[in-house]
């Protein structure tokens, strides 16, 4: 079974150097497709054309890449428009900016990589026991779904946190109806 580690590896599609490139989003989603295990990817949209002011910007979802967990092969590319927003039921802005990368509310970079770190630990750990529901739970799986559920939102991009909770509404919904109650510590309270 491939690591959440090793799927963030495979490169995102390159573009012209006069466009500012697609960015894949920081976390992939694990979902069931046809009786299968996948994780998909989230390639974020771009104008097509460069502006500095540009890298900025969270887009809306442009791309979904579903790989194969046993494999780590793409085994589907969908394309979502700016204005179909029925795969993911958010109404999108007219300009396709969902956030911004320098949002002051957002987590500063050195926290914002420990916690993934951690949800890419906690989404490995977790992965075969969404693949195989009648396996028994550990004290780290407990741990690894209450992390999931705590940190995914605080670390997701400023904006895409309902898209990723959209696309894995599966995953999401299994996750908070295993994580134990309770708030997990943020890794720096605990120091």
């Amino acid at each position: 079974m491939w690591t959440i580690t090793s799927v963030q590896s495979i490169p995102v599609p390159q573009f012209p150097v006069n466009i500012v490139p697609s960015r894949r989003s920081y976390f992939p989603i694990p979902v069931r497709r046809k009786g299968a295990l996948r994780l998909t990817l989230i390639n974020l949209g771009s104008s097509g054309r460069y502006v500095a002011e540009e890298r900025n910007h969270v887009n809306v979802p442009s791309q979904l890449l579903e790989v194969d967990v046993v494999t780590g092969e793409y085994v589907a590319d969908t394309g979502v428009s700016l204005n179909n927003n029925e795969r993911f039921g958010i109404a999108n802005p007219a300009n396709g900016v969902i956030g911004h990368y320098n949002d002051p509310k957002w987590l500063p970079k050195d926290r914002l990589g420990t916690l993934r770190h951690r949800i890419y630990s906690a989404l490995d750990l977790l992965l075969p026991f969404f693949a195989d529901e009648t396996r028994s739970w550990t004290a780290e799986a407990n741990k690894a779904a209450q992390e999931v559920r705590d940190f995914f939102p605080l670390a997701a991009e400023p904006g895409l946190w309902p898209y990723y909770k959209a696309e894995g509404k599966e995953f999401f919904a299994w996750v908070e109806k295993n994580a134990p109650p309770g708030r997990v510590p943020l890794p720096w309270e605990t120091k």
